[in-house]
C-alpha cells in the first residue's frame, strides 16, 4: 500500500514508498497493533535482473549525457512531450532515451525529434530496463517505484512528482543526494537543475554512490523472509 487512508487488517503492511517513521505515523491508526510495518526503500520490490546487472564504481559523462526520460507507462498527462520540449533549448548536447507504454505517444514524440537540436531514441514497451538504465548518465523520471530501479542502478536522477504519494519517493531520494527534484517541466527549471547537477565536478558519481546505498537491491529476499517467519 502507498495511500494510508483506510483500515486494513493486515499481518505485515508493505510500503517501499514511505519513510519508516512517517509510515509508522501514517498507517498505525489503520492497522491492528501487532502488525508489521515494512517501510522504506530497503524493502522495495526489486526484480533480479536488476540486482543481477547493477555495477558500483560507475563513471559518468557529463559533458554529452545520456539521458533516459520515464514518465510511466501510460503517462495520461503527456508529460514525456513536456520534458523533451523543455529540453529542446538546452546548450549542452543530450543523447535522449525515451521509454514509453503506447504508441499513441509515438508519432507526437517523433514530431519533436526533429524540432531539437539533441538526438532522440524512442522505444515502446522496452523490456530490458535493467540493462538500458545501467547505460545511462542520468534519468528524468516519474517519482514512482521506477525511482528505486534506478537508485539500485546507480542512475542519478532528476524527478517528477504529479501524485500525492510520490512526495515522499521523491524526499527520500533528495534527503540522500541520489537525486533532485524538477519542480516545473519548463525549459527554465530545466536548465537550472542540469546545471547543478552538470556543472558540480564528480556530482553524477555521488549521486550514484547515494542511491546504490539507499537501494541495495534485497529487499524482495527481506520481505520474503518476513512473510515466512511469521
Amino acid at each position: 500500500d502507498d495511500m494510508a487512508n483506510r483500515d486494513m487488517d493486515v499481518d505485515i503492511l508493505l510500503d517501499q514508498n514511505r519513510d519508516p517513521d512517517q509510515a509508522d505515523i501514517d498507517y498505525r491508526q489503520h492497522l491492528p497493533n501487532d502488525t508489521r510495518i515494512l517501510a522504506g526503500p530497503s524493502w522495495s520490490l526489486i526484480r533480479p535482473d536488476f540486482r543481477d546487472k547493477r555495477m558500483e564504481g560507475r563513471r559518468f559523462n557529463d559533458q554529452s549525457p545520456r539521458v533516459l526520460v520515464l514518465m510511466g507507462g501510460s503517462d495520461p498527462n503527456s508529460l514525456t512531450s513536456d520534458v523533451i520540449e523543455s529540453l529542446a533549448e538546452i546548450d549542452v548536447r543530450l543523447d535522449i532515451t525515451v521509454v514509453i507504454g503506447r504508441m499513441d505517444q509515438y508519432e507526437r514524440l517523433c514530431s519533436l525529434r526533429d524540432s531539437i537540436a539533441h538526438s532522440l531514441d524512442i522505444r515502446v514497451a522496452e523490456e530490458d530496463m535493467a540493462s538500458l538504465m545501467s547505460e545511462m548518465d542520468f534519468a528524468i523520471s516519474a517519482a514512482g517505484s521506477t525511482v528505486w530501479e534506478l537508485c539500485c542502478m546507480g542512475t542519478p536522477m532528476i524527478l517528477v512528482a504529479e501524485e500525492n504519494n510520490q512526495f515522499a519517493v521523491v524526499r527520500q531520494a533528495e534527503a540522500t543526494g541520489a537525486a533532485v527534484r524538477l519542480p516545473d517541466i519548463c525549459p527554465a527549471g530545466a536548465q537550472a537543475v542540469l546545471s547543478t547537477m552538470l556543472n558540480g565536478k564528480g556530482r553524477l558519481e555521488v549521486m550514484s554512490r547515494a542511491g546504490q546505498q539507499l537501494v541495495d537491491g534485497e529487499g524482495a529476499s527481506r520481505v520474503s523472509k518476513v512473510i515466512l517467519n511469521k
